[in-house]
């Protein structure tokens, strides 16, 4: 997937903007979702069709799983981690 922005644009423009919320009416990869994600700011996405939808939800929810698992994330969840190591 290619992604049209870097995802330090997303950081800086919401940062710069110090957004209470965004919405985004052309979602095109899943960078601009985790960046608000990550930040705690809430996001609004449009997509196109169904599909888009469901690959779009598959891969955030791949992203955030692995941010779980990720000690320097600020989603880091220990618990999750020591459950997946049974």
């Amino acid at each position: 997937m290619r992604h049209f922005l870097p995802k330090t644009v997303y950081e800086e423009v919401i940062h710069a903007l110090k957004a209470d919320l965004v919405i985004s009416a052309t979602t095109l990869d899943h960078l601009l979702i985790m960046t608000c994600c990550e930040k705690r700011v809430p996001i609004v996405a449009a997509v196109f069709t169904e599909e888009h939808r469901q690959q779009t939800r598959a891969k955030v929810m791949k992203c955030l799983w692995s941010a779980f698992l990720d000690e320097k994330s600020s989603h880091h969840q220990p618990a999750l981690c020591l459950y997946t190591k049974r």
